[in-house]
């Protein structure tokens, strides 16, 4: 018997039909495909030797190519080589995971794209301060950053040396200075570098003495005679500081680690004799030592960058009137409380935050110039001691930092004389004076990319949309992208013909030169192969083949030449998928078209992506749930974005990106249980450490946790239960549940609805309130049943006491929503207790009863943090009035509007009147049955608008 063939033409249709699932069926197992180019001699009847080898080898796809036969198949790549470093001409310090110090990493700039290369201050040294290893090493969030530095990569390193326009400079920026250039007009201020310095030198003083002049004379207003408490004074700040104090003629106590710092800085400053030192490790001794030399009057100035027990002795070290100058963020921005008392003395207490001063154009700043230009001249400041570094030893370099042993500044060589460049890892970046075309790019991945491409530098974004902007999310993000500057143009035009193609290019090039085209587009027709008809591949060729012609074609007469052509592409055309034939077949050409492009020098890439989860049509289509498809699991848009960077830095035209599902369980066959897969949405890592008999309100479950879980156990186990029941769901009831009935507590569904709604903080409304202060534009804010009053008023409506003078309250109310009866006798024990220990450890005793699996030190601790949140609820009050357009949804049957009002006081907090929209139900079916309640519809409108 003759197997059917199946035969194309290459240069015609570059066809490769997605038999593979389907050739298993009746009928189809012995189709057998060839593939040629040109006038290849392809007869059956009377093969050649050669093709009859290759009919021998019973292959179902055959590929006949450049003058040989072979066939297509996936190649594993890993993601250690698509990243390999390679060296490139701008780069930066990061690091890829903040807390290890062994990925820290040269990473490509943006630099790179830079146009004005005169604008360009090229570094050749820069010195690593406190600030960048708190950074790399996780202790200091980027978001204590001034400006906008959180939102960036490039942020370590604030001064340097280097070359601009042809002169030796140094200079202070507020970020980005450990990096191979900067830009000559951002912020911060630049110095000639004095004949007699090296660069290696100069990079040492812009900061020390920066900081030092700044806190000392411009903030702390120091005058001579004038004792200053200068701590760490080994460090470059320290020597900064100690040089700028003598030359004013005040006294200087500072304080070292060891006794060869000591003598390093007597050798330095012979000025400074033994009532100049002490103890900078143990806090009573050098406070002490400070109050014994000043005869008990303490110091007018402290310089401090010492931390938690440290930090408050050296405030009790200052005299009356002094000034307290704080250098070090570490307890700034962990809010570490200080007492008032010390104000009693009318102390002065500073943050010098120079970095933020360096931000744009101010007096201190010039202020600051001026008196390192005036030390230079006069010879107070000099460069620092310090320890060199290369390029390859950013390790080395940041522990060497941390250890703290160092005396003056630590120093990267930048260039270390390397013309090639640093190797780096890849980066892409785009262009802010080109513009970008995504077809399809208003989709659930295409706004994802989209908004990574801002992220990148892309300003110029042309959207090409049948429907245009259809849902408050895109809306939404599009004025959050004008308002970053972004040009959002949105047109309908059909690429899939020649003039719209046109169209829609001519319509770019009128924003700026094209740097690239992005097919995004797609359209299912999914129907098993006897049920697929010519109409079916016509409708989805349209948006994946005919417009990738057309925009092939368009593109070839634009100039300059095209940065990136890239088409989204389906390992439904690799793989197949059963029912997807003609999407299949679409998708191949794409790969076939961009292999066509890469083989003559143009611009060619197609992405065969996997299931794509968190966005898109497959997660729309599942109801927002992430399900496995054909034996893959859906890949997260972040490794989606991830991949899709290093894709576009590697010149293959075809790659492919899923998540296998046997991969998944390979590496942890516990997720796929029960027990495994509620762990995983309470973002549990080790079940072995969680208590079975906890329930899952004990372990951190929130409203929208418990909807999924619901979900879940309706899906898993064909169990309906109310959301408000799930709470008292343990893992050991998850373990032992084989059948469809739950013996749950009566007390459940009570217990379960105070805790989801009783411990809600006002957190929507003070991001909102943050975000204005930081000058972002909030469009709109929707509070679901709840108000900025919400802690207090559940508070005051379940328990009769005063919150404000009596702490007793704050244990009383966790009493209250986990014990059913005896709460009141407990309120009765409590009150006679008078230590808040007592009540502590009367608290945790009276819940052991409720949770014997649970320590006494355990429930110590929850109580004690229950508390605390309540109280931080209890006692919020907005700081402003919110000025965005603000909505409440309210439950119409929860009888809350009796106390609080229609609109629960939100028009008192809001500059806009406050639009109320009511909802047929209590509190809870905002999460036990929102979609039957069309909440999600209310909150879509709210936002088309």
């Amino acid at each position: 018997m003759i197997s059917p063939v199946i035969r194309w033409d290459h240069s015609d249709t570059w066809f490769v039909p997605s038999f593979q699932n389907e050739s298993s069926k009746e009928g189809y197992e012995n189709i057998r495909c060839y593939c040629t180019q040109g006038d290849y001699n392809l007869d059956f009847e009377k093969p050649s030797e050669e093709l009859e080898r290759q009919i021998n080898l019973d292959l179902v796809f055959n590929v006949h190519q450049n003058g040989s036969w072979g066939c297509y198949c996936n190649l594993s790549v890993s993601h250690k080589d698509l990243g390999k470093p390679r060296s490139v001409t701008e780069s930066f310090v990061n690091t890829l995971h903040p807390g290890d110090l062994s990925a820290i990493q040269w990473i490509e700039s943006p630099l790179k794209i830079k146009s004005d290369e005169n604008n360009l201050c090229s570094i050749h040294y820069s010195s690593l301060n406190f600030r960048d290893v708190m950074l790399v090493t996780g202790k200091l969030s980027k978001d204590a950053l001034p400006g906008d530095l959180a939102f960036q990569d490039c942020v370590l390193g604030i001064e340097f040396a280097g070359e601009s326009n042809g002169k030796f400079v140094c200079g202070m920026r507020p970020a980005k200075c450990l990096a191979t250039s900067v830009e000559d007009h951002d912020s911060g201020f630049l110095l000639d570098v004095p004949d007699k310095w090296s660069l290696a030198e100069a990079a040492t003083v812009p900061a020390a003495y920066g900081t030092a002049y700044y806190a000392l004379l411009v903030r702390g207003k120091m005058k001579k005679g004038e004792t200053v408490l200068i701590h760490a004074g080994s460090g470059g700040v320290g020597q900064a500081a100690i040089a700028i104090a003598l030359s004013t003629k005040c006294k200087v106590i500072t304080t070292v680690s060891t006794t060869e710092k000591r003598q390093f800085l007597r050798n330095r400053f012979p000025e400074l004799d033994d009532s100049s030192f002490t103890d900078s490790r143990n806090a009573s001794v050098f406070e002490n030592f400070v109050m014994n030399v000043t005869n008990g009057r303490g110091v007018d100035i402290v310089l401090n960058s010492l931390t938690q027990d440290k930090l408050e002795a050296s405030v009790r070290c200052l005299a009356k009137y002094g000034r307290f100058l704080e250098i070090g963020k570490f307890d700034l921005f962990n809010n570490t409380a200080l007492g008032m008392e010390i104000f009693l003395r009318s102390v002065n207490f500073q943050g010098i935050l120079l970095d933020d001063v360096l931000q744009g154009p101010s007096e201190d700043k010039e202020k600051v110039e001026y008196l390192i230009r005036a030390g230079i001249e006069s010879g107070v400041v000099i460069p620092l001691p310090h320890v060199l570094f290369s390029n390859n030893q950013l390790e080395e370099a940041f522990r060497f930092m941390a250890t703290g042993k160092h005396m003056g500044k630590v120093v990267i060589s930048i260039r270390d004389d390397s013309p090639s460049g640093i190797l780096s890892l890849p980066r892409t970046y785009f262009y802010s004076q080109k513009s970008y075309v995504l077809v399809g790019g208003l989709g659930g991945m295409g706004m994802e990319i989209a908004n990574w491409m801002v992220s990148r530098g892309a300003r110029n974004l042309v959207f090409i949309s049948r429907s245009g902007l259809s849902t408050g999310y895109q809306a939404y993000r599009v004025k959050v992208w004008r308002d970053q500057g972004v040009n959002v143009i949105i047109d309908n035009s059909d690429v899939s013909t020649q003039s719209g193609a046109q169209t829609a290019l001519n319509l770019a090039v009128g924003v700026g030169p094209v740097g690239g085209i992005f097919n995004l587009a797609l359209v299912l027709t999914d129907a098993m192969f006897p049920n697929q008809t010519a109409e079916h591949f016509e409708i989805v060729s349209k948006a994946k083949i005919l417009a990738t012609i057309e925009l092939d074609r368009a593109s070839r007469n634009l100039e300059p030449k095209l940065d990136y052509f890239v088409c989204f592409s389906s390992i439904a055309s690799s793989k197949g998928n059963a029912g997807q034939t003609s999407y299949g077949f679409a998708n191949s050409f794409m790969d076939r078209l961009c292999e066509e492009r890469s083989k003559i020098g143009l611009p060619g890439l197609a992405i065969q992506w996997g299931a794509i989860g968190d966005v898109g049509v497959l997660h729309n289509l599942m109801g927002g749930k992430d399900v496995d498809v054909a034996g893959v699991a859906p890949q997260k848009i972040a490794s989606c974005l991830e991949m899709f960077d290093l894709f576009l830095n590697q010149s293959h035209p075809v790659m492919s990106s899923f998540v296998p599902v046997s991969r998944i369980a390979s590496k942890d066959e516990g997720t796929q249980t029960l027990t495994g897969l509620v762990a995983h949405i309470l973002a549990i890592k080790n079940i072995a450490k969680v208590k079975m008999g906890a329930t899952l309100i004990e372990l951190g479950m929130d409203s929208l946790m418990a909807t999924e879980i619901k979900i879940l156990l309706e899906d898993k186990k064909g169990i309906s239960l109310p959301a408000t029941s799930i709470g008292q769901l343990t893992f050991s009831n998850l373990v032992d549940l084989k059948s469809n009935e739950l013996n749950l507590n009566e007390e459940s569904t009570a217990l379960e609805f105070k805790q989801i709604t009783l411990l809600h903080l006002p957190l929507a409304f003070e991001i909102a309130i943050q975000l204005e202060r930081q000058g972002e534009s909030v469009e709109n804010l929707v509070l679901l049943d709840g108000c900025h009053k919400w802690p207090k008023f559940f508070a005051q409506t379940f328990i009769e006491r005063d919150f404000e003078k009596d702490d007793v309250a704050w244990l009383i109310y966790f009493l209250f929503l986990h014990m059913s009866s005896n709460w009141k006798k407990a309120q009765v024990e409590l009150s006679s207790l008078s230590e808040w220990d007592e009540r502590l450890n009367k608290t945790a005793e009276l819940l052991c009863e409720v949770y014997p699996t649970f320590s006494l030190d355990e429930l110590r601790d929850l109580a004690t943090a229950f508390s605390d949140r309540l109280r931080i609820g209890y006692e919020y009050e907005p700081s402003t009035k919110v000025k965005a357009p603000t909505t409440l949804i309210r439950a119409g049957k929860a009888g809350f509007d009796k106390k609080l009002g229609n609109d629960y006081e939100l028009n008192q907090v809001c500059e806009t009147p406050v639009n109320v929209l009511v909802m047929d139900g209590r509190h809870h079916c905002f999460y036990e049955r929102p979609l039957e309640l069309d909440i999600p519809k209310m909150i879509n409108d709210i936002f088309t608008v």
